[in-house]
Order: structure tokens, then sequence, then C-alpha cells
């Protein structure tokens, strides 16, 4: 075990020294086609910036991170209006409050080009849903833990162990739940949940058009079916593709 833990984190410090070298070769980037990875600063691809924020839970070296900003102050981005063609957004919306996401939808739809194109990819609730009370498929997915905390974690992971889901309660009722502070301790947190319809209706009213459900590695736009995109908790995501017109 101790072998282990020493072997991940030797891998860990090897893989950020390469990540490091590889973000100072490419950070010539093409103005001619821009993408911006929001919340993902470890993807590292040729003419793609990052915007995300160094934190005690998120340690990345600045040199990884294009646009250093805290989301949840909710302040414009120091990005001008239509000047990138694609945005990417993998594994974040579940992070954040439910304004903070509307903030940032906002955000994305002014900084794309007219014809640009969003990826948003979270945890799918639907699938949580359909499976609620089926023990064997939570076990395959967490093994590690009980059904009803691994439920709990897809949209309230800091009330695990804390209490059981009542499914006569709406998900907000949980997200209630959660406090500042129990954020500020653990800023990794799930405090959102994402179906496809409430992704749906809130990037229609950030001004998105042809918003359309996807599948792993397999988006409208070419630039995010390469290798090394859509990597996280792939079997149990909701991929969604937009437009700005």
């Amino acid at each position: 075990m101790i072998f282990r833990k020493i072997k991940r984190k030797v891998c860990s410090k090897i893989s950020l020294f390469l990540d490091i070298i590889k973000k100072r070769v490419l950070k010539n980037y093409n103005e001619n086609f821009k993408v911006l990875n929001v919340g993902g600063a470890d993807i590292i691809k040729d003419n793609w910036r990052s915007l995300d924020f160094r934190s005690k839970y998120y340690d990345y070296p600045l040199i990884l991170i294009d646009y250093n900003i805290d989301l949840e102050e909710r302040e414009k981005w120091p990005i001008e209006n239509n000047s990138y063609d694609l945005i990417y957004c993998s594994h974040l919306f579940e992070h954040l409050s439910l304004k903070t996401t509307q903030f940032i939808q906002k955000e994305m739809y002014r900084i794309l080009k007219p014809g640009g194109g969003l990826r948003i990819v979270v945890p799918n609730m639907e699938l949580a849903l359909q499976h609620y009370g089926d023990q064997e498929w939570w076990k395959i997915h967490f093994p590690r833990m009980d059904w009803r905390d691994a439920f709990l974690f897809f949209f309230a992971s800091s009330l695990v162990g804390k209490l059981n889901y009542d499914k006569n309660l709406e998900l907000d009722y949980y997200i209630k739940q959660i406090t500042d502070k129990s954020q500020e301790d653990n800023p990794g947190n799930h405090r959102n949940w994402f179906t496809f319809k409430k992704i749906e209706k809130l990037l229609k009213e950030a001004g998105f058009v042809q918003i359309e459900k996807s599948q792993h590695r397999q988006s409208r736009f070419t630039e995010f079916c390469r290798k090394g995109v859509d990597n996280s908790a792939k079997e149990l995501s909701l991929y969604v593709d937009a437009l700005k017109e």
C-alpha cells in the first residue's frame, strides 16, 4: 500500500513536470484558431488556453493557467467579445452555484465568435436517477461506497455520510443544505445537478442555439473528438454541444 502511494506521487510529479514543459512549448498560440478550456488547466493542447483558479484544492502551477480567475466572484472575464472559436468545459458546473453557472454561460456566449461552439460535460443526473436503488449498478461505479452515499455524491458530496437521500424530496432541497463553510473547507465538493433539460434551459437563456445531447468524444466539433478530451468519468457523464449564432 505504501509503495503504491509513493509510486502514484512520483508519477504525478513526473506528469506535472511534463505538462509544464509541454505548456511552455505550446504557449506560442495561433491567433487564428482559439480554444478556451474553462476549469481544466490539466488539458494541454495546441491553441488551447485555460481559464482556471489556483487554490489549495486545485494547486496548479500558474504556468498552466492563462486566466487565473475565481469564478465564484462572478466578475467579467478579461477577454474580448467574439474572440474564441470554441469553448470546452468538463466537470466544472457541478462544483459551482447555480448563479455562478448562469453567469459563466453568459460570459462564454459573449467571448465566442458568431458560429462558435461550446461543449459542456457534467455528471449525468438522469443516469443517477434512472439507477436509483439499483445497488449492483452503483457497486460497479462506486465499489467502496454505500449506494445512497454514491447517489448523493453526484450532486451534494459534502453531505455524504451525513444523511441518506429521500427520493420524495427534490434534489434542490439537498443543494440548499450545503453551507458556505462546507464549500470553503472542500471546494472540490459537488453542489449542483444537471439533466439535459436543465442544461438546455440555461444555455437558451444565455443565447445559445442548436443545443444537442452528444456522446463521449462524438462532438459535432471535431476538435473535441481528439484523444485526451472527455476523459473524466466517461460512463457517468452528460455531453452537450451548442452554438452561438
